[in-house]
């Protein structure tokens, strides 16, 4: 397995979890915060999936990334 693939199967699996720990929430629970300066989960979510286009595509691709295009 070489760096690409390895890259891809990790975040493959990441993703897959974090999505597995968020399923069947209502979007009450998404957007609850703990204090009014925390984030809520949709946020989060919102942010690790970002950050996510911008390794994806804009580092290891040297494409646009997704929120770009």
């Amino acid at each position: 397995m070489d760096a690409r693939d390895f890259v891809a199967y990790c975040m493959e699996r990441n993703r897959a979890a974090t999505m597995e720990a968020v399923d069947g929430l209502t979007q009450d629970e998404l957007v609850w915060q703990p204090r009014p300066s925390a984030n809520h989960i949709g946020f989060l979510l919102f942010h690790i999936f970002r950050t996510e286009d911008s390794y994806v595509h804009r580092m290891l691709g040297g494409v646009p990334e997704v929120w770009e295009t």
